[in-house]
C-alpha cells in the first residue's frame, strides 16, 4: 500500500543544504572529518541531523568507509551524495565535493521556490477573495433570503436567486461535512497515485500539454535530470551505473520509472538521446543537445549547459505562470462576486418594477 504521508527516511533539500553547507565550512576551517561531525552531533540544528552525525562519527572510527558510514541510522541519502563522499574520499576533496552537492540543493530549492515566489501575489487575491466570497454566502445571503419571505409572500424567486440559496444551504446545513470529507478523500487518492509510475506518466502527459504549466514542468524535470547526471557523470561514473543510482536512490514513482526505463536503453545499446526522446520527458531543445555532447564525447559538460539554460526557462515560464494568473484569478473572483450580488438583488429589482406598476 502506498504511503500517502511524507518519509521521514529521505532528508529534505532544506535540511541537506544546511548539513553540507556546516560541514563544508567546518572541514575548510580546519576541521577533520571525523572531528566535523562530532561537532555538528551536538550544535547541529535538527535532531535527527545530530542523530545522523553521531552514527557517521562512530561507524568512521570503526573503519566504515565514509559513503558507507551513514547506512543504518535512518536515514538515506541522496543518491549524488553517497557519490560525491565517494568522491570526495578517493580524491582528497571532499570539501569541494560537498560544495558541488551543496550547489545542486540550492538551484532545486531555488527552482522550487520560484513558483511560489511567483504566484504569492495572485494567491493572496485567491485567498482574500474566497474569504470575502465565503463569509457573504454564510453570513449576508440568509439575512436576504429572510427578506424575500416577508417582502414576496410566497412568489418564485429567480431560478440564479434560487441556486444562491440552495448553495448556502448546503454550506450552512449537514452536507458541508460530507463535501470536506469527500475532499480530503479525493486529495488523498491524488497524492497516492504519485506513488504509482503509470498514474504519474498520464498526468504528467496531461500536465506537458498545458500551455504555460507544461513549459514549467519540463524545464524544471529537464534542469534536474541534467545537473545530478552531470554531477554523477564528473566522478567518472559510468553512464549505465550514474543511471542506476538515480533510479534508485529518487523517492519518486516516476522518476524511478524515467531512469530505469533510460538504464534498460543504455544496457540494450541505445544512446541516451534516442531513449530520452521515446520517454519525452525533457525538452526537446535539451535532448538535441545531449545527442550532441554524446557524438562529441563531452556528454557530463553539456549536461552542465543544458541545466543552466533550462533553470533559465523555468524562470521565465514561472514568470509567465504569474501574469497570467493574476489577470484569470481576479476575472474569476469578479465574476462570482458579479454573479452573487445579481441573484441578491434580482428578487429586489422585481419587488420595485411591479410596486412601481401598480404605483402608476
Amino acid at each position: 500500500m502506498p504511503l500517502i504521508f511524507w518519509n521521514r527516511s529521505q532528508l529534505t533539500l532544506r535540511e541537506q543544504q544546511a548539513w553540507i553547507s556546516q560541514w563544508r565550512v567546518l572541514l575548510e576551517g580546519g576541521f577533520g572529518v571525523m572531528d566535523a561531525l562530532d561537532w555538528m552531533a551536538r550544535h547541529a540544528d535538527s535532531r535527527r541531523l545530530r542523530g545522523l552525525c553521531r552514527h557517521g562519527a562512530e561507524r568512521l572510527r570503526e573503519g566504515v568507509l565514509l559513503e558507507t558510514a551513514f547506512d543504518g541510522a535512518g536515514i538515506e541519502l541522496p543518491t549524488v551524495l553517497r557519490s560525491q563522499l565517494q568522491a570526495g574520499r578517493m580524491g582528497g576533496n571532499l570539501g569541494d565535493q560537498l560544495k558541488l552537492v551543496e550547489d545542486l540543493a540550492s538551484v532545486r530549492i531555488e527552482m522550487g521556490n520560484r513558483l511560489g515566489t511567483a504566484m504569492a501575489y495572485p494567491l493572496t487575491i485567491l485567498l482574500i477573495g474566497g474569504a470575502i466570497t465565503l463569509t457573504t454566502l454564510m453570513l449576508v445571503v440568509p439575512r436576504f433570503e429572510d427578506l424575500y419571505a416577508q417582502m414576496l409572500e410566497g412568489e418564485p424567486l429567480p431560478v440564479l436567486t434560487q441556486w444562491l440559496l440552495a448553495s448556502t444551504g448546503i454550506l450552512r446545513g449537514g452536507g458541508d461535512w460530507r463535501i470536506g470529507v469527500a475532499l480530503l478523500l479525493a486529495a488523498g487518492l491524488v497524492w497516492s497515485l504519485r506513488f504509482s509510475p503509470k498514474a504519474c506518466r498520464i498526468a504528467a502527459r496531461l500536465a506537458d500539454r498545458m500551455p504555460v504549466w507544461g513549459p514549467w514542468r519540463r524545464s524544471g524535470r529537464s534542469a534536474r535530470f541534467c545537473l545530478e547526471l552531470a554531477a554523477l557523470l564528473r566522478n567518472r561514473i559510468r553512464l549505465g551505473d550514474a543511471l542506476a543510482q538515480m533510479a534508485t536512490g529518487s523517492s519518486s514513482a516516476s522518476w524511478q520509472d524515467l531512469h530505469a526505463g533510460l538504464l534498460q536503453a543504455q544496457l540494450a545499446g541505445q544512446l541516451l538521446a534516442d531513449a530520452l526522446e521515446k520517454k519525452r520527458w525533457l525538452n526537446p531543445e535539451v535532448i538535441a543537445l545531449i545527442r550532441v555532447g554524446e557524438a562529441g564525447g563531452q556528454l557530463a559538460a553539456q549536461l552542465q549547459q543544458c541545466g543552466d539554460w533550462a533553470r533559465k526557462r523555468q524562470q521565465q515560464a514561472s514568470e509567465r505562470l504569474a501574469a497570467l494568473a493574476e489577470p484569470l484569478l481576479i476575472s474569476g473572483l469578479s465574476l462570482l462576486m458579479g454573479t452573487v450580488a445579481l441573484a441578491l438583488f434580482l428578487p429586489i429589482v422585481s419587488l420595485i418594477q411591479k410596486m412601481s406598476a401598480g404605483f402608476f
